[in-house]
């Protein structure tokens, strides 16, 4: 059995859109980040760490199911390894943002 070299992560919430999921999944890392700078600018995202070496801007969101969502680095050249997609999980979950959110090999 390979084991994958790239993962994602499958999140569960009460978002009818992508575009709601992504406010939802944004919001605590862009209040954090005015808090900490006392401002924002849409070219932040790429400067806002979500976890070591991976910024807010990494991040695409794609509904697969009624609020069902994946969370992928599908359209950045950085790769998510299984030790960054369980730490990404992680801060997630003690966010709240998500009801469940997983880790699963991406195919």
């Amino acid at each position: 059995m390979e084991k994958a070299s790239e993962y994602i992560l499958i999140a569960e919430g009460d978002y009818e859109t992508v575009d709601e999921a992504k406010r939802a999944l944004s919001a605590p890392f862009l209040e954090e980040f005015v808090e900490t700078t006392g401002k924002f600018r849409f070219d932040d995202y790429d400067l806002i760490q979500v976890v070591g070496g991976i910024s807010l801007g990494d991040l695409e969101i794609a509904e697969i199911d009624d609020f069902l969502f994946e969370i992928s680095l599908r359209s950045s050249p950085k790769m998510l390894k299984l030790h960054k997609a369980e730490q990404l999980a992680e801060i997630l979950r003690q966010q709240l943002v998500f009801d469940e959110i997983r880790v699963e090999p991406l195919e």
